[in-house]
């Protein structure tokens, strides 16, 4: 069904996603060939993963959950010596919002180059993968969706690109 869609159409759809420049990715899509529609949802959900710059309400969460034994339970411990310090909530964020943008990075470079050959076996080394759209009924792969890397950035909700509130 995407497609179907004209370049004036799978525009709309961007911007109704919320896409920055809907007219560049739908044309990049249509003239391309590249698949900029599931590379643009992909990255609005995986920032969705992101915790809000404006939301500090897991900290008090966190810092609850030290009290248990579970394996993260460190994390509301060092939460909690943070504050006690009189670290900021905004600068707690801003810490954790950089660790996952960091690790966010990675793990998108990583579908693209699996790097399986720095592992010093010859058998891992063959082994490689891609995250690829595939029809709705599951079997058949439309396309590879590589580059994300480079969107990254330019996909931050905040529209900052990971640089600090001014």
């Amino acid at each position: 069904m995407v497609d179907q869609l004209n370049a004036k159409q799978l525009a709309e759809l961007f911007r109704q996603l919320g896409a920055k420049e809907p007219e560049q990715w739908a044309d990049s899509q249509i003239e391309e060939g590249i698949p900029q529609l599931a590379r643009f949802l992909f990255l609005k959900l995986a920032w969705q993963t992101a915790i809000s710059p404006n939301d500090s309400s897991w900290i008090e969460a966190e810092i609850g959950e030290a009290a248990t034994s579970g394996p993260r339970m460190s994390t509301g411990a060092i939460l909690a010596r943070m504050r006690a310090k009189g670290i900021l909530d905004d600068e707690i964020i801003e810490l954790v919002r950089q660790m996952q943008y960091r690790t966010m990075f990675g793990l998108l470079e990583l579908l693209e180059d699996p790097r399986t050959d720095s592992l010093g076996s010859p058998i891992a080394a063959e082994i490689t993968w891609a995250l690829c759209q595939i029809h709705p009924d599951g079997q058949t792969v439309v396309g590879v969706i590589d580059g994300m890397h480079e969107d990254a950035l330019t996909m931050d909700p905040t529209g900052r690109e990971m640089r600090p509130q001014a």
